[in-house]
């Protein structure tokens, strides 16, 4: 995601120029990578961007701004939940760790994070064995900001997880 820090400049020049097609692909792709990753709020930005760029609106700036602020923040979070180094032996997801059983049981979990679903601190706690091979500190991390109803934290702290232990959630965003 790191990479795409500069594209908020990169569609400020394309509208600079007229060349609204490519501000629009811009927009299209990070909304597209957004929804792959699970980042809802950027996803929802750069949809809102992409439609007002489409439509040539008035509120084309206050759109970019937004959707540039919001992907600066992600960014930022990412740089402070993920290592920059590959993971030592003892970060490593375990190579007991069954990717079958894990994804589907984070790609529910998530689900319940991203609709505010109280549902969720519990049902980390009924699948705490199935996910014992993954980081402890992630999990402890996942699980303190449910208890507290942090459900943005919780999103952050559950891409970092998934993001570390080499996890693909999917998207529940069906339009591209």
């Amino acid at each position: 995601m790191e990479n795409e820090l500069n594209v908020p400049k990169a569609i400020e020049e394309d509208l600079h120029v007229g060349d609204y097609k490519q501000a629009t692909l811009r927009a299209h792709t990070i909304k597209g990578n957004a929804g792959s990753m699970g980042a809802v709020e950027l996803g929802k930005l750069a949809q809102i961007l992409e439609t007002s760029i489409e439509l040539r609106e008035v509120n084309i700036w206050d759109s970019l701004s937004s959707f540039s602020a919001e992907l600066n923040r992600l960014v930022e979070e990412l740089r402070k939940n993920l290592p920059l180094d590959p993971p030592t032996a003892e970060e490593s997801p375990s190579c007991k760790t069954n990717l079958a059983v894990v994804t589907p049981i984070l790609n529910r979990l998530k689900d319940y994070i991203i609709s505010w679903d109280c549902k969720a601190e519990h049902y980390l706690d009924d699948y705490h064995s199935e996910l014992a091979d993954l980081p402890e500190k992630n999990i402890e991390q996942l699980k303190e900001c449910l208890n507290k109803f942090e459900f943005a934290g919780a999103h952050d702290q559950l891409l970092a997880l998934t993001a570390k232990s080499g996890i693909i959630l999917t998207s529940n965003d069906t339009k591209d």
